[in-house]
């Protein structure tokens, strides 16, 4: 019985209150990572117009890939043009 109300406990604090937080968690991490990689991108490539070139290289692969009916990289179909204009920050 300690087991079912534990769980039960778990199972409604996680639709209420922990689903939000991981959400929001998830959301800053993912921010913090899309500076990272455009800092790292600036700082391997001084010139800017190079660096977009390179993101969208990237970005035109993988649409390629996904015409190509890779499934894994759809989610990212839009990462990397985003990164090229500078807008995911």
């Amino acid at each position: 019985m300690r087991f079912f109300v534990a769980w039960l406990v778990l199972v409604v604090g996680n639709m209420t209150f922990i689903g939000g937080l991981q959400t929001r968690v998830m959301q800053y991490v993912a921010g913090k990572h899309n500076v990272y990689v455009l800092q790292t991108v600036l700082e391997k490539i001084d010139n800017k117009d190079a660096a977009v070139k390179a993101l969208r290289y990237f970005g035109d692969s993988v649409i390629q890939e996904i015409k190509n009916g890779e499934t894994a990289f759809v989610p990212f179909s839009d990462l990397f043009e985003g990164y090229a204009k500078f807008e995911i920050v």
